[in-house]
């Protein structure tokens, strides 16, 4: 189970969150989301635990201070699939239309 971990101070290093999540047990994954371009930390990260016990014992962390601030720990969603029309409005023109030309 994949379980959301939010709230977190920006400056967190991943061995902090290694280290506060290893209380719950063996860390099968941990993936801390950035930024693209700038490789900033956003202040949250998704986490699998090697054990459903393990699982339990991280969502039992909801609130817990982790690295100064109260952390939110829930099961993850599953991210919805973006659709993007053909005639997108994005990239190239900058926003603006084509007319077509009058006979």
């Amino acid at each position: 189970m994949e379980i959301f971990i939010g709230n977190l101070p920006f400056t967190v290093t991943e061995d902090e969150l290694r280290d506060a999540l290893s209380l719950c047990g063996e860390i099968r994954s941990l993936r801390m989301v950035t930024e693209g371009r700038s490789n900033i930390f956003k202040g949250f990260a998704f986490a699998q635990m090697a054990t459903e016990e393990g699982s339990k014992r991280l969502l039992a962390m909801n609130d817990t201070i982790i690295a100064g601030r109260p952390a939110m720990v829930f099961p993850a969603r599953k991210r919805q699939q973006r659709h993007r029309s053909p005639q997108s409005t994005r990239g190239g023109s900058y926003g603006r239309r084509t007319v077509p030309k009058l006979r």
